[in-house]
Formats: structure tokens, C-alpha cells, sequence
């Protein structure tokens, strides 16, 4: 997270806020001053006055539709005035207010720029939207994608993606070949052990958990490494790939495009924000206001929403039984609370990966398999021991333990069908 970045951000918001904040106290006063002592309406080269009463407005222009700008002189008819204050161009009118930049539709270009990112971040996550759609359309938009996850949890697949990987070495793999493979987050992949491995080298490496990248864009997927090293040994394991694959529903909503072109950026903001954090309790306080973020990091906060439901939904049929499954000693897990449990077999449970954990004791004991039973008739899992050692360390697994409520699909042998029938 660039959290340097993000601070260069609200401090230029912050610059620009003030600086604005400071240039209209010095028009109310010289509007002040005309309306009582000269008894008139102002008028926009009264903006004269505003030369020497801040040493940063460092340049006053005058514009109309006919006339070309000139500095600090009155030209016939000016429409309007463009003051550089602290680096900033503020455009002023008759009545010594700054005026927020239109676009040809009419639309504040600041909003306009910030409500596009948001309209693209939900229409990519599957619920069309418009930026010329007013702040309610936003949030409902927002509840409807909430709840589009959530279904779309429930009704995706689990799958088989590759078998037999090393995380002894980095891993790239091409997933192109996959219907919608642009749909796919690294949170969706699963590392599933088969068996613990073992090499007569040390190559220094202690990683305990696989790093996991993936480009949308071309479908490459980079897994990390994940072992560790004692004595003239290398430890790693060899596993299976598994992903949670999505049924997109794409939500076309209604779009009324005649909305109010009046409405502000501060107004947008104000009610968006709220909405995020009353519905889905996003956090904000005096070092981290919401108001302050850009577009971009809004659409952050609301991908993270609609990942938390689509979560929500696979829970629905990827139970978790037991974490942090120790693979040192032979674990029983009993699952007779379950509904139905005698009509479960042993391939309705997957065992996940988290993590390879050692101890400097060496218990001697070679077992790269873990043996795996299930007794229907009182709702028992058995599962063995798991691990291996080196000198004076034994190394093994932690892992979590899955209830699936869905029968495992194995892409690897569809797409080596379809692939055949071509």
C-alpha cells in the first residue's frame, strides 16, 4: 500500500481546499467594502483589488467571449476573472464568487473525473452503471452489487485447476485457457498438499507461505515458493491448485440519465460516504477521513465489498471445520453436529494449506503422505501425521480443514476433453 502516496494526495486536496477557502474571505471583504462604502454592485474587475492583498496571487486576467485576456486591465464587458492563488487558477464572476469549472454537459469536471472511476469499478464488478447517474443510483447500485456477490458466491464452483506442483520453485502458470479467466482474484486461489518433499541440498531459503499474483489482463498466475532448510536438506511440498470459479450475473440497472447537473462534488461525496459508513461500517476518523479520498480509493473500499460477499456466498458451501490443523501429530475431527453427516464420504472434505512450521527436535519420523479416513457411522475424520526431518529440525504443515457442499469440478480433464474433441 503506498501510504506515501495516498499522504501527497490529501496534502495537495488540503493546499487546494485552503487556498480556496482564503481567496474567498478576501473577495467577501472587497465585496464587503463595495456594497457599503460605494453603495453599487460589485463587479468582476473589482478582482483589482485583490492585487497586493496576498503576495501568492501572482496573476489576475480578465476573459469574455470576445476579448483576449490581458493582466490587471479593464477590458469591455469582462465575463469573467482567472486568479492564480498558491499555484491554483481560480475563475471568479460579477458577484466575487468562485466559480466550479463546468464541462460542455454541464457537469463539475472534478465530480465528473471522480464519479467515472466509481461508474467503471461497478460496471467492471457487474452492475452497469453511468456517471451521469445521480448519488442514489450510486448507492443502490452499490446494495445491488453487494448482493450480486453474495448470489454469485453461492452458486460459483470450486475446481481443479493443476495437480502436482512444486512449491520448491516459483510457479507461472497460464490460465487463458479458462472460460472468463479475467474473473479470477488471487483470493480465489486454493493450495491444496498432496505430500511433503525432500531434496539432499540446502539452499538457504526459509518461506513459509506461497505469495500468490495474478494478471487479469493475460491470465497468468505466479505462485511463490514455500519451504525451508536444515542441515543438507531442503523441505517443500507438493500440492494441488484449486480456485473458486465464478458464475458472472451482469446487472444491467436502470439509468436515468436526466440527472440534476447541480449536483456538487461535496454533495456527492457527503452522501456517498455516509451510506458506506452506515451500511457497510467503513471506517473514518480524523486521520483517515473518507472526504479525502480519491476516487480510485473509494472504488478500492467498495471492491473489498463486494469480495467480502462473494466470500459470504462460497461459506455457504466451503464451510470451515477446523483451523490451524497441525500436520506433526495425528488429528481427529469429529463433524456429527453436521446435518446428514453419515451421507458424507471422505472426498466432501479439503484439507487447505496455510503454512510449513518446524521445531528444532528431531522425532525422526519420515511421513511425506498424510493418510486421510472418514467414519460415516459416528461423523469422525482421521488424518495422519505429515511431515519430515533434517538433522536436528522436523518439519510440517499447518493447514485448515473445509467441509464442500459442492462436488469438486476437475478442469484440468475437461479442458484436455474439449481440447481432444477439437
Amino acid at each position: 500500500m503506498d501510504y506515501f502516496g495516498k499522504a501527497e494526495v490529501a496534502k495537495k486536496k488540503t493546499a487546494y481546499v485552503t487556498a480556496k477557502e482564503n481567496l474567498q474571505i478576501m473577495l467577501l471583504e472587497i465585496k464587503t467594502r463595495v456594497l457599503t462604502e460605494e453603495k453599487r454592485d460589485t463587479l468582476v474587475t473589482d478582482c483589482n483589488e485583490l492585487d497586493g492583498k496576498d503576495e501568492e496571487i501572482t496573476k489576475i486576467e480578465y476573459k469574455s467571449s470576445e476579448i483576449v485576456s490581458v493582466e490587471i486591465i479593464n477590458v469591455e464587458n469582462p465575463q469573467y476573472a482567472l486568479v492564480t492563488y498558491r499555484g491554483y487558477i481560480f475563475k471568479i464572476d460579477d458577484n466575487l464568487n468562485i466559480i466550479e469549472e463546468k464541462n460542455e454537459e454541464g457537469y463539475d469536471e472534478e465530480l465528473l473525473n471522480y464519479k467515472k472511476v466509481i461508474a467503471k469499478t461497478l460496471t467492471d464488478l457487474g452492475v452497469e452503471t453511468s456517471y451521469k447517474q445521480p448519488v442514489k443510483d450510486y448507492i443502490n447500485n452499490i446494495k445491488i452489487l453487494a448482493d450480486k456477490n453474495y448470489e454469485e458466491g453461492k452458486e460459483s464452483d470450486i475446481v481443479l485447476l493443476k495437480s502436482d506442483l512444486s512449491s520448491k520453485y516459483v510457479q507461472e502458470l497460464s490460465l487463458s485457457n479458462i472460460e472468463e479467466y479475467e474473473n479470477f482474484d488471487e483470493d480465489d486461489f486454493i493450495i491444496v498438499n498432496k505430500n511433503m518433499a525432500y531434496e539432499y541440498e540446502n539452499d538457504h531459503e526459509y518461506i513459509t507461505n506461497i505469495t500468490k499474483t495474478y494478471n487479469k489482463q493475460n491470465g497468468t498466475l505466479t505462485l511463490g515458493k514455500q519451504k525451508d532448510n536444515a542441515g543438507g536438506y531442503v523441505m517443500f511440498n507438493i500440492y494441488n491448485l484449486y480456485a473458486t470459479k465464478r458464475k458472472i450475473r451482469k446487472i444491467v440497472t436502470k439509468q436515468d440519465i436526466s440527472t440534476n447537473t447541480n449536483e456538487n462534488l461535496d454533495e456527492f461525496k457527503n452522501k456517498l460516504i455516509k451510506f458506506l459508513e452506515d451500511e457497510y461500517k467503513i471506517e473514518n476518523n480524523e486521520e483517515n477521513l473518507l472526504l479525502e479520498k480519491t476516487g480510485e480509493e473509494i472504488s478500492e473500499y467498495i471492491r473489498n465489498i463486494a469480495k467480502k460477499k462473494y466470500k459470504e456466498g462460497i461459506s455457504e458451501y466451503m464451510v470451515l471445520i477446523q483451523a490451524d490443523l497441525s500436520t506433526r501429530y495425528d488429528q481427529t475431527v469429529s463433524v456429527s453436529n453436521i446435518e446428514n453427516y453419515k451421507n458424507l464420504v471422505l472426498s466432501d472434505f479439503l484439507i487447505v494449506n496455510k503454512s510449513i512450521a518446524y521445531e528444532k527436535v528431531n522425532d525422526r519420523e519420515d511421513i511425506l503422505t498424510m493418510s486421510q479416513s472418514y467414519d460415516a457411522n459416528t461423523g469422525t475424520l482421521q488424518f495422519g501425521k505429515q511431515k519430515s526431518f533434517a538433522s536436528t529440525y522436523t518439519f510440517w504443515n499447518i493447514c485448515d480443514v473445509y467441509l464442500l457442499k459442492k462436488q469438486l469440478i476437475n478442469l484440468e480433464e475437461l479442458i484436455k476433453i474439449e481440447t481432444n474433441i477439437i
